[in-house]
């Protein structure tokens, strides 16, 4: 990502991507396992995700919450471990479902 978007480098974004879910200890060696082996799976099969993102899936696998990207390759590694995923307009669409944002404010986000 950093690559293909300038922004990506940008402080505001480094930071966002250094914060994980707060988790039991028990839950972070569950964490620390999953991601052993989704970049295990990255390595030998998908190539394409960074280390941070085979963490944010681990977290996702191990808690059972959902991930929202668009990158391919990690909706890829999430699909071959089963772990649930919403683009950013699915997300979108449900916020404005449920009357947390209006489309303006969509247009704002897309543009």
């Amino acid at each position: 990502m950093q690559n293909n978007f300038s922004w990506a480098k940008e402080e505001e974004y480094q930071l966002n991507r250094q914060h994980f879910p707060v988790v039991s200890k028990k839950q972070i060696k569950e964490v620390d396992t999953a991601f052993g082996y989704i970049w295990d799976h990255i390595i030998s099969v998908e190539k394409g995700p960074s280390p941070v993102d085979a963490r944010y899936l681990a977290y996702a696998y191990v808690l059972g919450i959902t991930v929202v990207t668009n990158d391919i390759k990690m909706l890829a590694v999430a699909e071959s471990f089963g772990i649930k995923t919403l683009k950013s307009l699915d997300l979108m669409k449900l916020m404005v479902e449920c009357d947390h944002i209006d489309m303006p404010k969509v247009r704002e986000i897309v543009s």
